[in-house]
């Protein structure tokens, strides 16, 4: 189970990383194109690149805080006390 788990993980690394190089590489190659040069390239490919850090940041965050609430919600018990017996000493 466990060179599944890691072999399903290196799958969707290796696939997120050759999508991402294309979308990189055709917004840079985009702003070439429209004359904002290679400055301008480098510039718009930065920014693509943190809004889908910032995005991928918020996403986690907000998933990892529904899920700490489902959990909570889900495992709290209430505790009735019970009468301690009369023969206990200290």
């Amino acid at each position: 189970m466990q060179g599944a788990a890691s072999g399903a993980l290196n799958l969707v690394r290796n696939l997120g990383f050759t999508t991402g190089t294309a979308l990189i590489a055709a917004v840079y190659d985009t702003s070439i194109n429209s004359g904002a040069g290679a400055l301008g390239g480098l510039q718009s490919s930065f920014a693509v690149a943190a809004i889908i850090g910032v995005a991928t940041l918020g996403l986690a965050i907000w998933l990892g805080k529904r899920h700490v609430t489902n959990r909570t919600a889900s495992t709290v018990h209430t505790i009735t006390p019970t009468k301690a017996p009369a023969n206990v000493t200290n």
